[in-house]
């Protein structure tokens, strides 16, 4: 990602509640997911976690929406974790991370 890329998305990060992290383990669950975000911010700053999962298969699709008490907690997320490695993934996929379309 480019800096000025990186740049945007973390000006329109500040304005946002809810995030959409991409390039997740396929075999992540929430439990995963919220394993991966207490390690950068506080579970009492997270509202709900959604991963969801494929009809026919026994995993994930790849990403996940976490919604935030406020926008200075996605804002945390963000700065700590965009670009940083998903945990006990094998293949060290890059998190990234952008505002949900939806919000709330």
């Amino acid at each position: 990602m480019s800096s000025s890329t990186a740049d945007v998305a973390a000006s329109t990060v500040a304005e946002s509640t809810t995030l959409m992290f991409r390039y997740m383990p396929r075999k992540f669950v929430v439990k995963d997911m919220l394993k991966q975000l207490e390690w950068h911010v506080s579970r009492t700053h997270i509202d709900f976690v959604y991963v969801p999962w494929q009809r026919d298969a026994a995993n994930n699709k790849g990403y996940a929406f976490v919604n935030f008490v406020d926008a200075q907690s996605a804002q945390a997320a963000f700065t700590s974790m965009q670009g940083t490695v998903w945990h006990s993934d094998p293949r060290m996929r890059e998190i990234r991370i952008v505002p949900a379309a939806v919000q709330g």
